[in-house]
């Protein structure tokens, strides 16, 4: 099939590696992000030597704090991340080889802690996929951000559809549906399964969850 248009539930100020690629093939692109984020106002004061961010809107909540980050060691999920910590001027310790298989990471994240405590930065519904092999008492949690769901419609269809989180493919189903034929992207195992209880099987999943990646399974489809 002919693809001729694209949605991502990312903001468009998010997705420009992915609206170049659109733009040289003529295809339309439709970003939106389905979801939005506040400060919880809570007060951190971690007490291990290891910060764990489980997004980049995780980091950017905690740096709104001035904390003290000196001799800390950063870690995360996956690439975009690490590469928006980076951006910043902050080097990143661990990040998982496959951000879309949680459970991996998990297993990676719990032999390179090697029984050091860790603090991990959150947002009210994070999946914690990364304490998944630690003990209780190797960790402490701050919801330093809340994530609203925002149900709207759309009034189109489209070729492709791209869900960047379980939280965006949910808030989007709630007001909209995908017509048969179209083709699904899911970034990641977490949000193929959040797409699964709606029964739509994703036709691709992404191992690293970034926009490069998706790029190639347009050039796949095209």
């Amino acid at each position: 099939m002919p693809v001729s248009s694209v949605f991502i539930s990312k903001n468009p100020g998010e997705v420009q590696a992915i609206a170049s690629f659109c733009t040289e093939r003529g295809i339309d692109l439709h970003a939106e992000a389905f979801i939005s984020f506040e400060a919880t106002g809570i007060s951190c004061k971690p007490t291990s030597d290891v910060y764990v961010f489980g997004s980049k809107n995780a980091f950017d909540f905690f740096l709104e704090q001035k904390p003290g980050t000196e001799n800390k060691l950063f870690a995360v999920i996956g690439e975009a991340t690490k590469k928006h910590i980076e951006s910043k001027g902050y080097p990143v310790a661990f990040s998982g080889k496959e951000a879309g298989k949680p459970d991996l990471v998990a297993r990676e994240f719990a032999t390179w802690l090697d029984g050091r405590r860790a603090s991990f930065f959150l947002s009210d519904i994070s999946k914690k996929s990364l304490a998944a092999y630690l003990d209780p008492e190797q960790y402490e949690e701050f919801i330093i951000y809340k994530t609203e769901l925002l149900s709207k419609k759309v009034d189109r269809h489209f070729d492709v559809y791209a869900f960047t989180s379980p939280s965006n493919a949910e808030a989007f189903l709630q007001q909209n549906n995908i017509p048969d034929g179209a083709i699904v992207v899911s970034w990641g195992e977490s949000t193929t399964t959040a797409l699964k209880k709606h029964h739509i099987s994703p036709q691709h999943t992404l191992r690293d969850s970034s926009q490069e990646e998706l790029i190639q399974v347009m050039n796949i489809e095209l």
